[in-house]
């Protein structure tokens, strides 16, 4: 799903930048190879979602007319591509880290990705696994993990991002719609179940973070910046 997950981005961005309706040939070009590519694929992974079908159904259709009407496609891949994030991540929330989850705290896949759109989260990213791999350094993991997550959600838009202070850009993001529900519920847990959006983490304190404070944050954090970038 990685690649069905990228290419369908990729494309989104490409007709973002287009006019009311697609004329542009480059793009419709795109819009022909991501359906001779995926069309089967998602046409199986929405089986069972009848919201799913109808949309590839309506990007099929509409595929053939001289113009391509903008508004449409973005909504409808938008659509896809939550669906597809939501099933892949949705249950990574509830699995028990084993030790090959805990290897480094962002995976290299995901840190590539992450490079592509924001180079100075990425270098925090290197940092934090650095910390990660080394001893007694989780204070510093918990640090850079907050710096990450409020940097990573001011990404998401202009309201995120004029609300001051983490708590706030949290509490606004449980209670809007910016999300899909997993990653929602991965936002919970880290705010809820780990110490890294606490002050304790970002101020003077007498409560310093252990190894499993880290351990717990590892997979909704993951989560998270999937979805983001």
């Amino acid at each position: 799903m990685n690649k069905i997950i990228l290419d369908t981005e990729n494309l989104y961005k490409q007709i973002l930048k287009s006019a009311k309706t697609i004329s542009d040939q480059k793009i419709k070009k795109q819009v022909e190879n991501w359906l001779i590519n995926y069309y089967n694929s998602l046409n199986k992974f929405f089986d069972n979602n009848e919201k799913g079908k109808n949309a590839l159904d309506c990007l099929k259709s509409s595929s053939t007319n001289s113009r391509l009407i903008r508004k449409r496609w973005l909504t409808k891949l938008n659509f896809i591509l939550k669906t597809i994030k939501e099933n892949k991540y949705s249950n990574s929330i509830n699995y028990k880290n084993t030790p090959a989850d805990l290897k480094e705290i962002l995976q290299n896949e995901l840190l590539i990705k992450i490079k592509k759109v924001d180079n100075k989260v990425y270098i925090l990213g290197k940092e934090l696994n650095q910390n990660w791999d080394s001893i007694n350094c989780w204070n510093s993991c918990g640090i850079l993990m907050r710096v990450i997550l409020e940097r990573s959600l001011d990404k998401k838009g202009d309201e995120i991002k004029n609300k001051n202070g983490l708590k706030n850009k949290i509490n606004f993001c449980l209670s809007s719609n910016i999300f899909g529900r997993s990653v929602l519920e991965a936002l919970k847990k880290l705010d809820n179940s780990t110490k890294i959006t606490g002050d304790i983490v970002a101020h003077d304190s007498n409560i310093l973070l252990i190894e499993n404070d880290i351990e717990l944050a590892i997979i909704p954090f993951r989560v998270l910046l999937s979805d983001i970038f």
